[in-house]
């Protein structure tokens, strides 16, 4: 099972088309939400989201601190909570957002989950929110506000 789990390519590696297998991911994620919405069939986006939560869980070793496997947890959840609970707005909250990742690099759900009291290095402020959610879109990691080891 380890070799197994060894023999994955990690979510950042480059494809030959210039886009990390994550971003393919995230592809893949948005068409199984959209055919959900519109079609009512959730569980081949149930099985893939926790397929995929599990496979990016493998490479990192704190999982509830490390901000991908936090993001996956939670988009799996809201998910779930919006099949469930019947509320589609969510879900196309959620599939607007994931659009606009692929497109343009901006991803609205990462920002949001950024301003969780575990991921911030500065106190919750006005002036925070909006440099999270101003900021240009950029490659690689995003945080609320300035990380003091930097």
């Amino acid at each position: 099972f380890f070799e197994l789990i060894m023999a994955l390519p990690h979510p950042n590696k480059q494809l030959g088309f210039g886009k990390p297998l994550k971003w393919v991911f995230g592809v893949i994620t948005q068409v199984l939400l959209l055919f959900a919405l519109l079609s009512g069939s959730f569980w081949p986006l149930h099985i893939w989201n926790l397929l995929l939560t599990a496979y990016v869980g493998c490479f990192f070793p704190r999982p509830v601190r490390d901000f991908p496997f936090q993001v996956r947890i939670i988009y799996t959840g809201c998910c779930f909570v919006g099949y469930f609970l019947s509320l589609n707005v969510l879900l196309w909250i959620l599939l607007v957002s994931g659009i606009i990742n692929a497109a343009t690099n901006y991803d609205f759900f990462v920002r949001c989950l950024s301003l969780l009291p575990a991921n911030r290095y500065e106190p919750f402020s006005p002036k925070l929110v909006a440099m999270t959610f101003t900021a240009p879109p950029k490659d690689g990691r995003f945080s609320a506000g300035k990380r003091p080891d930097i």
